[in-house]
């Protein structure tokens, strides 16, 4: 019997013809997990030999946990047990600390990172070492590494994004469709001189975003800056749990933690509304934050490695949302205030009051004789006027239309409450949830306004 298949596809669904890196590690998404090591090193700065050998097991316990166990054999047993007590003595001097190097059975070498030791029974010369790992990194090459400079990631869970479901596949015999299954497609974004494009693996149930890498998207920075804009778009701490860095004839590979997908955090969305819903929008936001982020330079004028300072202040929004409502109200207005100042400029925040005015005021409150604590507590509020006070930048904003009183007079009431440590809640709920409503349109409304300026 002739069995026929058709396949058919729209536009937006993808190849997928430059994942090639990361399609042999996804057995690393289980768990748990337990990678089998015949060696493992215990080291201590980089010209140092080994302080400890032997082998062990390397523990994926869950997304955000992984940890090693190990019968290591010390180089010198005294000195061995000094630099244990010395590391747990100077837990911040990293030059005290530890780094972990595995090789599995298969010959992977896995670059482990720094670890806390943790020492148990010992037998003869052998002692029961484990401890935390942070992060796994080895370093490939051959026919499976993808042949051009480019980043791949995974997202261990289907984000809560607008893909569409765009992909059917029919089983017929003869004339009569005995199969048919549609599996979700994928997008494609232009932005900062690349291409981005997003799907979701139907086998894994993961999302994966790939992207060769251009002068504006470059390594190491794109593969941090392809998972910002979700922070903001889904209210959510997003970080890729599988990275590729490829550089043509080899690869980077990473296994690293990922925190939970937690589906009640749309208050932190900049979006403010499901981003199932949000269609075109959810992209567009997205080009505009990658944009804005890809530009941005740091005080010295290089591109930044760590988070946006916007990002910083949502990733601080998404866990309030866990919190109480005053945890959720004092982090609301910090941010506001935050942002604020990030959409003011040194220049426009100095004084409406002349400076020859405020030193004037300043030396004569110093010739007063009174109370020397209410003198220089004085000098302190007047010192505040040397630059414009977030009411005045905000009132700013509210003649430009970007927010209005309702907005202001919360943020007031809420920030004078939380910041002298007053509960947020003596009085009616209804006015808290109004509140809290108008705080949270308040940032994402000077948050889009911040993210328009710089992404233009």
């Amino acid at each position: 019997m002739l069995v026929s298949l058709e396949l058919q596809m729209t536009e937006d669904v993808l190849p997928h013809r430059n994942v090639r890196t990361l399609a042999r590690w996804t057995r690393l998404l289980k768990v748990p997990n337990t990678i089998e090591c015949p060696s493992m090193k215990i080291l201590g700065h980089d010209l140092e030999e080994p302080i400890f050998t032997g082998a062990g097991q390397i523990h994926i316990r869950s997304r955000t946990q992984m940890e090693f166990a190990m019968n290591a054999t010390p180089r010198d047993s005294s000195e061995a047990f000094k630099r244990l007590i010395r590391a747990q003595k100077n837990p911040y001097n990293v030059h005290d600390q530890f780094r972990l190097l595995a090789t599995q059975y298969d010959g992977t070498e896995w670059n482990a990172g720094w670890t806390t030791l943790r020492m148990g029974d010992t037998l003869g010369n052998t002692w029961r070492l484990s401890g935390p790992v942070n992060s796994l990194m080895t370093d490939v090459s051959g026919p499976h590494v993808a042949a051009s400079s480019s980043i791949e990631v995974i997202y261990d869970l289907k984000l809560r994004m607008p893909l569409p479901l765009n992909m059917s596949t029919s089983i017929r015999r003869g004339d009569k469709e005995v199969l048919r299954k549609s599996e979700r497609g994928g997008k494609t974004i232009e932005v900062a001189g690349t291409q981005i494009d997003f799907f979701v693996d139907p086998e894994l149930d993961a999302t994966w975003a790939v992207a060769a890498t251009s002068a504006d998207f470059p390594h190491p920075h794109a593969e941090n800056w392809v998972s910002e804009p979700f922070c903001l778009l889904l209210g959510q701490l997003v970080f890729p749990r599988l990275v590729a860095r490829n550089f043509g004839d080899r690869a980077a590979i990473w296994l690293r933690p990922s925190p939970p997908i937690k589906m009640d955090t749309i208050a932190a969305s900049i979006l403010q509304e499901d981003p199932l819903g949000a269609h075109n929008r959810f992209w567009e936001v997205y080009h505009q934050l990658l944009t804005m982020i890809a530009r941005a330079r740091d005080v010295n004028g290089g591109r930044n490695f760590e988070a946006h300072p916007l990002t910083h202040y949502y990733h601080e929004a998404i866990q309030a949302t866990r919190g109480s409502n005053w945890v959720w109200c004092l982090t609301l207005a910090s941010i506001v205030e935050g942002v604020a100042k990030l959409l003011t400029p040194e220049a426009e925040r100095k004084s409406d009051y002349a400076p020859d005015d405020i030193i004037s005021m300043k030396c004569h409150i110093e010739t007063w004789n009174g109370d020397k604590n209410l003198r220089s507590r004085i000098l302190s509020s007047v010192t505040l006027a040397e630059s414009k006070g977030i009411v005045q930048i905000l009132k700013k904003l509210k003649g430009e239309g970007t927010i209005d009183n309702g907005h202001i007079d919360a943020w007031q009431t809420v920030r004078n409450q939380v910041m002298h440590g007053e509960l947020v809640s003596p009085g009616s709920e209804q006015k808290l949830e109004e509140r809290m409503r108008l705080l949270t349109e308040l940032m994402h409304r000077l948050s889009m306004k911040y993210i328009e300026q710089h992404a233009l």
